[in-house]
């Protein structure tokens, strides 16, 4: 069976059909049985998710992109933030 990424190969973003898909197979893998609790799929998705985030970062240097995964949005007033109100 061959590796196919959680990534769309086109886009960079995350596949997250493909981790829906896998996550049950990692889950029994990992209690070893497919009578597995929910927590370890809870686990496996988890898991799953994280190396998709670190295959899109992968991705995204090798297309020479920038790593837009530490941004935070926020909603800032169009005016400025609270602290730019005040003028003393």
């Amino acid at each position: 069976m061959a590796y196919q990424p959680m990534i769309y190969p086109n886009s960079g973003e995350v596949d997250t059909l493909a981790i829906a898909q896998r996550a049950p197979l990692r889950a029994a893998a990992e209690y070893g049985s497919p009578n597995y609790p929910p927590s370890y799929l809870r686990d496996a998705t988890a898991w799953l998710t994280l190396r998709a985030q670190a295959e899109r970062r992968e991705w995204r240097r090798d297309h020479r992109l920038l790593d837009d995964t530490g941004f935070v949005v926020m909603n800032v007033p169009e005016w400025g933030s609270s602290g730019d109100s005040f003028a003393r």
